[in-house]
Parts: C-alpha cells; sequence; structure tokens
C-alpha cells in the first residue's frame, strides 16, 4: 500500500522560512563579531600608541571575549538552518526541537515576572500559538513518515 506524503502546511513553511532567515542572519553577525575582532584588536593598539596605555585593560580577554560570542552565534545559526531545513522537509525531530525550544522561550519569558517585568510576555504568547500550532493533529500528520 502506497500512501503519499501529507502536503505542508502553509504554518510550517512560515517557521521553516522565518527559522532559515533569522539563522542565516545570526551566521552573518556571528561572522561579523568573528572578523571585527581584527578591527577591534587595530583600533585598540591604534587609540594606546596615541594615548596610552588604559589601565585595567586586558584587550586580549576583550577580543577573546568578541571572537567566542561569534562563535557562539555562528554555530547557533548554523543549528538553526538545520532546524529550519527540518521544519521544511518535514522532519519530526525538528518539530521536536521547536516545541522544546518554546517551551524553553516560556519558562525565560516569564521569568521577569518575578520582577513585575511584563516584557518577555509577547514573546511568551508566541511561543504558545507555536506549541498549539505544532501539536494540531493535521501539522502532526505532515511530520509522520509515509509508508
Amino acid at each position: 500500500m502506497i500512501t503519499s506524503k501529507v502536503e505542508r502546511p502553509l504554518g510550517v513553511a512560515i517557521l521553516a522560512v522565518l527559522g532559515i532567515i533569522g539563522s542565516i542572519l545570526a551566521i552573518v553577525g556571528g561572522v561579523i563579531f568573528i572578523v571585527s575582532g581584527t578591527f577591534l584588536a587595530e583600533a585598540i593598539e591604534a587609540a594606546i600608541a596615541q594615548y596610552g596605555i588604559i589601565p585595567g585593560v586586558d584587550i586580549g580577554l576583550i577580543l577573546a571575549s568578541i571572537a567566542i560570542i561569534g562563535a557562539v552565534v555562528l554555530v547557533i545559526g548554523v543549528i538553526g538552518v538545520i532546524i529550519g531545513w527540518g521544519l521544511w522537509k518535514g522532519r519530526n525531530w525538528a518539530r521536536i526541537i521547536v516545541i522544546i525550544f518554546s517551551i524553553l522561550g516560556i519558562i525565560s519569558g516569564l521569568l521577569p515576572l518575578i520582577y513585575l517585568d511584563i516584557s518577555g510576555l509577547v514573546g511568551v504568547v508566541i511561543d504558545i500559538i507555536i506549541i498549539y500550532y505544532l501539536t494540531r493533529p493535521h501539522v502532526v500528520a505532515f511530520f509522520k513518515p509515509s509508508a
């Protein structure tokens, strides 16, 4: 018996495309951070040469921090592209990862409420909508392997 794959729901396509676009921007940002470390080093060295030693500034630590931040953002971007591709292709592991990230987003969005800060509530609502949507039967059917 041959069954055809369920057509990709529009919401899944939107989530996949937005995820891939955001992840590509993260990759570009990570590369910019890594590359800008060199330019920053030159600027700091020029400032030190012109104005003298800046007390208490560890240039190596600053440059290493920039490189590490850039590398982390780059890796997150690559992972995001992979997850977006997985959503586009109907891979259930990608759906599960997005649900897990949305749950973590809800938790991190609610934490500011401890300090009566409601700034995270928009993200919480979006994450709830994503979880709700990705658990609807017609969406789950798209992520099931075709026989």
